[in-house]
């Protein structure tokens, strides 16, 4: 979308969220901030580095410029999960309405076929929202709760052939975005403290144990992996550096200790970061490579891929994992 667009969309999917109480506090220039923000993207963007292994096997890293038209709903919500964190905080917002502007941004863009669906349609679609950014009627739009719903909705946010359908989709999911971060309550709503109530009560007694000796066990592999590394050359202790992201979920769960439901429920949540087991590659190849490394390698993966997904057999766990940064859980 043009900057015009961008502004237009963002002005219009405001003025829908005036009809609703505010969960926080924002600044008296929010709206000029957002909108600028929001803005300059196209005019300085976004670069991530990316890591990948090549043909040889070495790790590489290449620096990427963030598609604007086809971003990643990870990406787009990695922004949000740190504004609403700082909304939970502090219970306002500031410092972060830069990366909330960037979002929507992102968001704003995926209305729009992208350059890679063929550059004429792309330009008509832009062309023609830019004559359309004075749509802003009264609309049936969407109100997620958490982020769990913000999630699913924003995955399934679709691509508009027609402009106007262009400006109507950017609107409604800009709309959606500022909802679920501004206007969500800062506490968890009832239906889900009592699910994350029964999560915390099986997490109790020989169960906590279990979890927390499967969490022991595993930084005691790993320590012993190391030390099992220095024996067959020194030189491999610098794969350390690897290994060391999947001893996270076990430090993590040790947190499952604590009494206070909001330390327990997020000390669980970084404990069940499935992304962590991408880390045991390592291992499973320092496994393959030396025998004598084999075993301890194999226990090691097995204790941690456990540990992380042993919570998910959990109904209650699963409906609300997405939601737990979203809110502060008191029982």
């Amino acid at each position: 979308m043009r900057w015009e667009t961008h502004e237009a969309v963002t002005r219009c999917a405001l003025q829908l969220l005036r009809s609703e109480e505010l969960a926080v506090r924002l600044p008296p220039n929010f709206t000029r901030t957002l909108i600028s923000e929001n803005v300059r993207l196209d005019k300085s963007p976004e670069y991530v580095e990316e890591v990948y292994v090549d043909r040889r096997g070495y790790v590489r890293s290449v620096r990427r410029r963030v598609p604007h038209h086809s971003s990643r709903t990870g990406h787009i919500l990695s922004k949000l999960d740190r504004v609403r964190g700082e909304v939970l905080r502090r219970g306002a917002l500031s410092r972060e309405v830069g990366e909330l502007a960037r979002a929507l941004h992102y968001v704003q863009d995926r209305c729009v076929p992208p350059p890679s669906w063929g550059r004429e349609l792309h330009d008509e679609v832009e062309k023609g929202a830019a004559r359309s950014k004075h749509l802003c009627v009264e609309m049936d739009v969407p109100r997620p709760l958490g982020r769990g719903e913000l999630r699913r909705l924003l995955e399934a946010q679709p691509v508009a052939r027609e402009p106007r359908d262009a400006v109507a989709c950017a609107i409604l999911y800009t709309y959606a975005v500022l909802y679920a971060v501004l206007v969500n309550p800062l506490r968890a709503p009832e239906h889900m403290v009592e699910r994350a109530v029964r999560v915390r009560g099986l997490f109790a007694g020989w169960r906590l144990a279990a979890y927390l000796a499967l969490a022991l066990a595993s930084i005691a592999a790993c320590a012993l992996l190391l030390l099992a590394l220095l024996r067959v050359s020194v030189y491999l202790l610098a794969l350390a550096v690897l290994l060391m992201p999947a001893v996270y979920p076990a430090l993590n769960a040790l947190g499952t200790l604590s009494r206070d439901l909001d330390t327990f429920l997020r000390s669980l949540r970084a404990a069940t970061e499935h992304r962590s087991l991408a880390f045991l590659l390592p291992a499973v190849s320092l496994g393959l490579a030396y025998d004598s490394l084999l075993l301890i390698a194999c226990t090691f993966t097995l204790l941690v891929a456990v540990l992380v997904l042993s919570p998910y057999l959990l109904r209650d766990f699963r409906e609300i994992r997405d939601d737990i940064t979203w809110f502060l859980w008191r029982s």
